[in-house]
């Protein structure tokens, strides 16, 4: 729903300058859902930051995984993160990161780019 789009990104804008000033800006904002799929692998080019907001996170969804900058080259770290609701994820956009296969379990986010 594009009205609930551009509320949130009112308020995350809004948000944002309150708590860091104007070191952020608010690029893009999307909404996603996942139901017997998955994301994989890439980063967001363009940015500096991108974040992931877990606005309803069964407990059995699937995992947002992130990855070493060198990866799949050079693969020396994976950080598996399990999704609760809630949860405000900011991460380096250069991060390449995938959402694992997600069975039928309920997971929807609000996720973005700032610079």
């Amino acid at each position: 729903n594009d009205l609930l789009i551009e509320t949130t990104k009112y308020f995350l804008q809004k948000y944002l300058v309150e708590t860091f000033g104007d070191k952020f800006n608010l690029d893009t904002l999307w909404a996603q859902t996942y139901f017997n799929g998955r994301h994989e692998a890439h980063v967001h080019n363009n940015s500096d930051y991108s974040f992931s907001w877990y606005v309803h996170a069964d407990k059995d969804c699937s995992k947002l995984m992130l990855y070493n900058p060198g990866w799949p080259y050079c693969e020396t770290h994976q950080i598996p993160i399990q999704p609760e609701t809630g949860l405000f994820l900011l991460f380096p956009s250069c991060l390449p990161h995938e959402v694992l296969f997600n069975m039928n379990q309920k997971r929807y986010i609000i996720a973005g780019n700032l610079t």
